[in-house]
């Protein structure tokens, strides 16, 4: 495999949360804006995800992938050395960030099959928006792979046997109980990059930052 995107190694990933765009200067969240309206209109409601991206003059090349193509990488299990060095290839390039300098960019793009897409922006990438604003924006639709990070479950007891009104009702419930122990720790001063994802009848919660400290 091509060793060119070694450089994309599993670290602790930019957020970029309504409390950093507030920081932002006026110029700097404008550019966000524009560059998430492009993103978003990519990403097709979650049909395809953003996988890299590089800069490319006044514009980003981005790597635009159905959702499925990956699940149907790592449903190919095997013992053959050629299917595990795809699914090592795999997990590489969506460990780390999905900045990648042009050779590591190409060779991703050329491995998945996929045309790179240029988007044409008003500002210069990596100038009048730094990269890392750019990875935080860009990760909104891409996909991780974590290989050590510590994640809590908390389930609904009972949820299906709830109406749809009281199952609405319950979830309100525990989003506010998940948000009121957040805000409870900013109070305190502990550093954690909250972040969730539902499960249906509740949700997984865990600490972007993939320190052993943070897990």
């Amino acid at each position: 495999m091509n060793d060119s995107h070694s450089d994309r190694a599993e670290i602790s990933p930019p957020v970029l949360d309504q409390a950093s765009l507030d920081q932002l200067s006026a110029a700097a969240r404008s550019h966000v804006e524009e560059l998430d309206t492009e993103l978003h209109r990519l990403w097709g409601l979650g049909r395809n995800i953003i996988l890299a991206w590089t800069p490319a003059g006044n514009g980003v090349r981005v790597l635009v992938i159905p959702h499925y193509i990956l699940g149907e990488m790592a449903a190919h299990t095997g013992i053959d050395s050629e299917i595990e060095d795809s699914l090592q290839f795999v997990d590489e390039v969506i460990a780390g960030h999905t900045l990648a300098d042009d050779e590591g960019f190409d060779s991703i793009a050329k491995y998945f099959g996929y045309e790179p897409r240029l988007i044409e922006l008003s500002f210069a990438p990596g100038t009048d928006l730094s990269n890392d604003l750019i990875e935080s924006v860009v990760r909104r639709y891409s996909i991780s792979y974590i290989r050590n990070g510590a994640v809590a479950l908390f389930d609904i007891v009972g949820f299906s046997l709830f109406s749809p009104l009281e199952q609405v009702t319950q979830l309100n419930s525990l989003a506010y109980s998940v948000n009121a122990s957040f805000s409870k720790m900013l109070a305190r001063n502990l550093d954690i990059q909250f972040a969730r994802s539902t499960t249906g009848d509740g949700f997984y919660i865990w600490n972007r930052d993939r320190s052993v400290e943070s897990n």
